[in-house]
């Protein structure tokens, strides 16, 4: 019997399935088929491609570039979440809406307009309090501007 010629040397020895070939039987390693041994069965492919390992962890079933992919998208999303509900990105302009901070009445914060907490809402935003609406039933300052403000009813 004789083998042909690996095709590439990647290639795996693939022994028939009648053959008692020992482990790691390669004729490219000097071993030598048995004149004993049966005939291989017709069309036998005596070189494969070997097989990959399975590493068996979910990092090489998810594969590196998707992983990368999870990760980022995990990060803008959890970055857009945290600034889209941390205070600092609430609005502080017209339209805005505040709560007193404790119990106090003369210090406020910004607060989600929806919220239980807001009390006032933000009708101008002007540099003296001269020019605050007629409409308006107040003021208070926040960096240098003066927030003109009604009651939420």
């Amino acid at each position: 019997m004789t083998i042909p010629p690996a095709p590439s040397p990647e290639m795996q020895f693939n022994p028939p399935p009648n053959w008692p070939a020992p482990a790691g039987f390669d004729p490219r390693r000097g071993f030598t088929v048995d004149p004993t041994w049966p005939e291989p069965p017709i069309g036998w492919t005596f070189w494969v491609k070997p097989a990959k390992p399975d590493s068996g962890s979910w990092i090489a079933r998810v594969g590196g570039r998707r992983l990368l992919s999870i990760a980022a998208a995990v990060l803008i999303g959890g970055f857009y979440l945290f600034q889209h509900f941390s205070t600092d990105s609430i609005p502080k302009g017209v339209g805005s809406c505040w709560a007193p901070i404790g119990t106090s009445i003369e210090k406020f914060e910004p607060v989600r307009c929806g919220s239980a907490e807001a009390k006032l809402k933000v009708d101008k935003v002007v540099t003296a309090t001269t020019e605050c609406p007629d409409t308006s039933e107040g003021y208070f300052e926040d960096e240098g501007n003066h927030l003109c403000a009604s009651s939420i009813k």
